[in-house]
């Protein structure tokens, strides 16, 4: 194993420990909220989402500490 991988593979499990999503998760949650954005802006779906909570009140749910402003500004810093 050469510098980088055994690097790569250090982070990976330190992530592990600390609970937190390994980069290979990140990427994997990245590209279902991609999809999930491309599908809203799909005219023909657009019935299908009008029952759908608003994305930002669902954050807010599912983390307490998260605020209304913080959410959108990550939103915008990633160019949603």
């Amino acid at each position: 194993m050469d510098a980088q991988q055994q690097h790569d593979h250090d982070r990976v499990n330190l992530a592990k420990r600390l609970g937190q999503a390994t980069p290979e998760e990140k990427t994997k949650r990245r590209q279902k909220l991609e999809d999930l954005l491309k599908e809203k802006s799909d005219p023909s779906s657009a019935s299908e989402l009008s029952s759908a909570p608003d994305a930002i009140s669902s954050a807010m749910k599912r983390h307490p500490s998260l605020t209304a402003e913080e959410a959108v500004r990550m939103a915008e810093d990633f160019g949603f």
